[in-house]
């Protein structure tokens, strides 16, 4: 068995004990014995790998259980746990873009200061972070430093929708609803909190100038494309959900699927202007690290570059076969930081297994497929199989969390995803002209706003398409086992292609 097994197995230990723990309370003395009972299979079988390995996972598992059960503690003691429903005062700095919603902004705060009644003011800084509702105007940017005074409240829980967990896997405690914000106070902050703060304002000019040589819906989808702005006001309630009826709403997200795409296209043009392997792969990992920089660098944005520039690090070494441990690696790295990851962010669940089935089916589907063609500079063949290996490794987890299942999906997918990078390039080089030179960007608006009305067309066609499906209240047991079919299927495809590999 070799080392890679070994920390594949203390990976998946590791993320099941977290996994578990969110689900199932775990008693704080079950920790001590799982610790015990692990060392002791290491100590007393050491001599026979099997045992020690099983020992070291039952020890990773409880590190995967103290991990979480810390970070949870962390948040249920903090000490503005004792002031729900009262009204506070707090001081804290603006840590994400303003989210600007109709009639209102959605505004992330990293609590530092708590003032007291009694006129002390204690200091709480250390991961709390309250989501104000506030009026649109005045407006804020990240980096303000306010006062913020309202009643403090917890995140709403329903049965359809876990709004506290959603937040929690922001490291997003309490919220504010129509707080008394007092006047901005510009403090000094840190070099790397002012760096990201020109280039949120670089972004703000962006949107801008993209904004202003290009309306609705063709503004805020292109918007959305670039920036993932699907979640706030800037898309409409109809176009969104027209994205969900025609399974396109991923193309509005800064996703793991989007960014291997855009990575694996310009991974191709870099081969077909006559660049070598080794040099491909650094101009498609520079542009896609300027990319994500210009957008804000979004944590979801990170995981997925990340994720996307192992799949390309592995096209790059000539083995496909290693980015799936290679993400598996990554991305329990990201639980560690983050543990409410694996059940709490949908985004991060899609990204994941959308990477795992480019790796895993993608291989066999680009045999299905080879009446496609394939040329070197717009691998259509290349684009189609990643598009649809993603989409269904993420079927499973979509029905789940949202109840509806788009028939019209891989229709649509195959007209707009080989436009992505194309549509980014246009749209990135559009708004930047034209924040710079407003008539250069309006010329480059209209190349743009042709392949964005093409897009809405598509877009719109197919949402009328008679092909959703509602489907409602599946229970987690389908999803385990639409996932263990999957599982079975993709390893049963994956070693065929091996094989077959091998014989020709």
């Amino acid at each position: 068995m070799r080392a890679q097994a070994f920390v594949l197995y203390f990976c998946f230990a590791f993320a099941g004990g977290i996994f578990l723990t969110s689900f199932f309370v775990t008693p704080w003395q079950m920790l001590p014995a799982l610790f015990i009972f692990g060392a002791l299979l290491v100590s007393i079988f050491w001599r026979h790998k099997t045992f020690v390995v099983a020992g070291l996972c039952v020890v990773f598992f409880a590190v995967g259980v103290w991990r979480f059960q810390s970070v949870q503690a962390g948040i249920e003691n903090h000490i503005l746990n004792g002031y729900y429903g009262e009204e506070v005062s707090v001081g804290g700095r603006v840590v994400r873009e303003p989210d600007l919603r109709e009639g209102h902004t959605k505004i992330t705060v990293a609590a530092e200061t708590l003032y007291v009644e009694d006129g002390s003011v204690l200091d709480i800084s250390g991961g709390a972070k309250i989501l104000l509702t506030v009026k649109s105007y005045p407006a804020y940017v990240y980096g303000d430093y306010l006062r913020i005074t309202g009643k403090l409240q917890m995140p709403v829980e329903s049965e359809e929708f876990n709004y506290k967990k959603y937040l929690s896997a922001q490291g997003i405690a309490f919220v504010m609803y129509w707080p008394e914000v007092g006047a901005e106070d510009r403090k000094k902050i840190s070099q790397p909190s002012a760096v990201f703060e020109k280039i949120m304002a670089a972004k703000k000019t962006f949107r801008g100038a993209i904004e202003q040589n290009m309306s609705p819906p063709e503004s805020s989808i292109l918007s959305a494309m670039i920036f993932g702005d699907q979640g706030s006001g800037r898309l409409s309630k109809e176009w969104t959900e027209k994205l969900n009826r025609s399974g396109l709403r991923h193309i509005t997200a800064v996703s793991g699927m989007n960014i291997t795409i855009i990575s694996q296209m310009l991974f191709a043009l870099g081969l077909a202007i006559g660049l070598w392997r080794g040099q491909a792969f650094y101009f498609a990992l520079l542009i896609l690290s300027i990319y994500i920089l210009t957008i804000g660098a979004p944590a979801s944005a990170v995981r997925a570059g990340i994720m996307g520039g192992l799949f390309l690090l592995a096209q790059k070494v000539g083995r496909p076969a290693n980015a799936g441990r290679a993400i598996v690696f990554a991305a329990t790295g990201m639980v560690a930081l983050n543990p409410f990851l694996p059940t709490r962010d949908v985004g991060f669940q899609l990204s994941f297994l959308a990477m795992l089935g480019m790796v895993y089916l993608m291989p066999s589907m680009l045999g299905w497929f080879e009446f496609i063609p394939n040329p070197a500079w717009l691998p259509l063949r290349q684009l189609f199989a990643m598009t649809l290996s993603a989409q269904l490794f993420t079927l499973p987890i979509l029905i789940y969390n949202f109840g509806q299942l788009s028939l019209a999906a891989p229709f649509a997918n195959v007209l707009i995803v080989p436009l992505l990078p194309l549509i980014t390039v246009l749209g990135l080089a559009y708004g930047a002209a034209g924040a710079i030179w407003p008539f250069f960007g309006w010329i480059l608006s209209w190349p743009a706003w042709l392949f964005m009305a093409y897009t809405i067309a598509v877009i719109d066609f197919s949402s009328r398409l008679p092909l959703a499906v509602i489907i409602k209240n599946v229970h987690w047991v389908w999803l385990a086992g639409a996932y263990t079919f999957l599982a079975w299927g993709a390893r049963r495809l994956y070693q065929k292609q091996k094989l077959n590999f091998l014989l020709d």
